[in-house]
Formats: C-alpha cells, sequence, structure tokens
C-alpha cells in the first residue's frame, strides 16, 4: 500500500501535487521498462538510398545493395526481395514481383528493356508487392520496352510502386497502369510513350500520387488518363503531351483528379481539353497553374461531363480555336469558380469562358484579359450561368460578359 502525504487540515497544497505527480510518472517510466525491456524512443529514420551523380560503377553508394548484371538476377531479387542496383543495361522478358515482396530498384543510368517476349508488361505487381525506384541524380537510367501496345509497369492487387528517380518511357506504349494499387511519382520521368495506344499514366483502379517529377511527351492518350480512382497532384509538371483527341495533358472520364499544385503546361489536344478534359468523374483545382495549352475547344480545360471546381489556382494563356480559350463549358458538364484567376486566354467565341450548354456558376475569383471576337470575358451560347454572391469580384474586361444567356440567376 502506498500512503500519500497530505497537510495539517488533510488538503495537498501544490508542492505536494507536483511531488505526487513525477512519483506516478517514475511509476509509469517503470512500468515501460518492466514491460519492453527499454524505455521508449522515436524510431530513427533509415536512408534507404544515398543519392549519386552518374553511374556507381564500384559499389560505394549502395553499401549493403546487391549489383544486377544479369536478367536471372534481377528475377532472384524479384523473388526474394532486397535492394538492388544495375551495373549494366538488361534485356528482361517480364519482371515480376508479388507475394507482398519489397523491391528497392537503383537504375543507376542503366536501362531495363523489355526483350522481344516481352509484349504486355515489362514490370508486373501483384499480391501487395513494394518496388521503390532510384536512379543516379540526372536520372538518365530507364524502363523501356519498343513492343506496340506493352505496358511498362503494370499494378494490381493492391500493390505499390513509388518513383522517386529515372524514367518510365520511350516506348510504343502505357508507361505506368494502375488496374488496382497506388503510384507515387516523387521524381524522374514517365515520358516518350508514343504509339497506336499510349499514355503516360493510366489510372482504372487505385491511387496515383504526384508530388515532383515530369510527365512529358506523351501520345495518343496524352499525359495522364483518369479512368477511375483518384489522381492528386501536389507538384511536378505535366507538359507537351499530345492527345490525339481529348485531354492533353490529363483526360478524366471518371474518378476524381485534384490538383493542389505544380504545373500542367504546353500541352495540345486535337479536339477538347488541351491541358485537362472532363467528360465524368471530378476535377477540383486548389493551386497550381494550367496554362500555354491549346486545343480546338477549351485551350486550358474542356468540361463536358462531371464537375470541375476552381477554389485557386490559375488558367492562364491557352488557346482555343473556336471556343473557351480558357474553359469550355458543355454538355452536361458543370463549371464552379470561387477563387483563383481565368486570365490572358485566346479563342474565337469565349476567351476566358464559353459555355456551351452546362452550367457555369461565379461566385468570385476572377476572370480578365481574355480576348475572342465574342465574348472576350464569358460567352452564353446555350446552357446556363449563375452568378452567386462575391460574384461582383469577377473582372470582365476586353469583351462583354454573355452574347446570349439561356438563363441568369443573381443571388
Amino acid at each position: 500500500m502506498i500512503i500519500f502525504p497530505v497537510g495539517e487540515d488533510g488538503i495537498m497544497n501544490t508542492k505536494m501535487r507536483r511531488n505526487l505527480m513525477s512519483f506516478v510518472t517514475a511509476l509509469m517510466l517503470m512500468a515501460l521498462v518492466a514491460v519492453f525491456g527499454m524505455p521508449l524512443q522515436a524510431k530513427a529514420e533509415t536512408k534507404v538510398h544515398t543519392a549519386h551523380t552518374g553511374s556507381d560503377t564500384d559499389g560505394s553508394k549502395h553499401e549493403g545493395w546487391t549489383p544486377i548484371g544479369t536478367a536471372e538476377d534481377l528475377y532472384n531479387l524479384a523473388k526474394t526481395g532486397g535492394k538492388g542496383y544495375l551495373t549494366k543495361n538488361i534485356a528482361i522478358e517480364m519482371m515480376h514481383i508479388s507475394g507482398n515482396k519489397e523491391v528497392n530498384l537503383c537504375l543507376n543510368g542503366y536501362s531495363l528493356e523489355g526483350g522481344l517476349d516481352c509484349k504486355i508488361n515489362t514490370i508486373e505487381l501483384r499480391e501487395g508487392a513494394e518496388l521503390n525506384l532510384y536512379d543516379e541524380s540526372k536520372n538518365t537510367g530507364e524502363i523501356t520496352n519498343n513492343n506496340e501496345d506493352c505496358i511498362l509497369i503494370h499494378l494490381v492487387e493492391d500493390s505499390e510502386v513509388t518513383m522517386n528517380g529515372g524514367t518510365v518511357g520511350n516506348s510504343n506504349g502505357w508507361g505506368v497502369e494502375i488496374y488496382d494499387g497506388s503510384f507515387t511519382l516523387n521524381d524522374g520521368n514517365v515520358s516518350g510513350n508514343s504509339g497506336l495506344s499510349s499514355c503516360g499514366v493510366r489510372i482504372i483502379s487505385g491511387n496515383f500520387t504526384m508530388n515532383g517529377g515530369n510527365i512529358s511527351n506523351n501520345t495518343t492518350f496524352g499525359g495522364v488518363y483518369v479512368d477511375g480512382g483518384t489522381f492528386t497532384m501536389n507538384g511536378g509538371a505535366i507538359t507537351d503531351n499530345t492527345a490525339a483527341f481529348d485531354g492533353g495533358g490529363v483526360y478524366v472520364d471518371g474518378g476524381t483528379f485534384t490538383m493542389n499544385g505544380g504545373a500542367i503546361t504546353d500541352n495540345d489536344a486535337t479536339d477538347n481539353g488541351g491541358g485537362v478534359c472532363v467528360r465524368g468523374g471530378t476535377f477540383t483545382i486548389n493551386a497550381g497553374s494550367i496554362g500555354n495549352n491549346a486545343a480546338n475547344n477549351g485551350g486550358g480545360v474542356c468540361v463536358s461531363g462531371g464537375t470541375f471546381t476552381i477554389n485557386a489556382g490559375s488558367i492562364e494563356n491557352n488557346t482555343a480555336e473556336y471556343c473557351g480559350g480558357g474553359v469550355y463549358v458543355s454538355g452536361d458538364g458543370i463549371c464552379k469558380i470561387y477563387s483563383g484567376s481565368i486570365g490572358n486566354n485566346t479563342a474565337y467565341q469565349g476567351g476566358g469562358v464559353c459555355v456551351d450548354d452546362g452550367t457555369f456558376t461565379i461566385s468570385g475569383g476572377e476572370v480578365a484579359e481574355n480576348k475572342s471576337n465574342y465574348g472576350g470575358g464569358v460567352n452564353v451560347l446555350t446552357g446556363n450561368i449563375i452568378m452567386n454572391e462575391g460574384a461582383s469580384k469577377i473582372i470582365l474586361r476586353r469583351g462583354m460578359l454573355a452574347e446570349y444567356m439561356l438563363m441568369m440567376e443573381l443571388l
């Protein structure tokens, strides 16, 4: 039994309470030592890969890593898990990682190329497998495949890929396809994927998080194809991609695209949405920029289905040959602007925004310095424009608000 002292009046004073708290704390620490054998400490972070410039030829930058010089070495690494670095260019049939294995691979400035028998996936991950990809600082190493319609990295069954360097590209097919799993791009490039059916990153089901790096020079379906799942862009650049139809930078046909930073620039679409095209699902921009993109309609963004919400960020210096230099709203599309700017865009109709069916709701933000033959600010051909409280902040210069409004609602 433990007896706690009290004052003459039976009440503990301040000093006594402090002593009691110290005593109780000491007892708790003693109990932790008894249970765990030592006091709890913060877990120290372990640096997995050491940054280096140029190929590591003597292994000094990869202490504890396994040198990979043959396809068989690579297959063994995939089978057992662990850390390995390439010592030469390697041709493979397919690298298959499964069974919750974790593989850390440094390209080390060399290439991993799918051979003649690698007609589907160069690297495939299943059953919760994990791949962490690294390279030397200039990202000269690459994963590539010249076979038509191939997929360089394919994720299924809740697998994960984190890309910290290197290049996934210069192929005749798809860069990364997420069928079920998650892909995180921190650094490196997904670029140069060009063929009859090609794209930088395709999300069917799962998650793609872009914190940095570049997605560039991909064709047919452009930079990123969101067919479902979730795409979150926090940084990096999606640039110089070309779509044969819609969505040069990003094509959203379902799922969710959230832009919290980064830039979508210098992309081109033959039809709609040079920067981004939304056919279904949702696109929300909270920060970042969409600029210098081009298309027939919707130089910056086309929304013809689903919802596009502008909370911040900029849509500037985009060009449309016909409608909507900044934003083109058509079909069942809905566009809402609360803040941010749509400026210095150019089109034949609706330099800033063109509403050709669909609904455009203005609650704030700025539409300024856009140019067009008809409606430099906002041009409504058919459809709805709703102006809520706060819309007075909108600056509509160099062009009338609209040539025709089917419905205007002032709240």
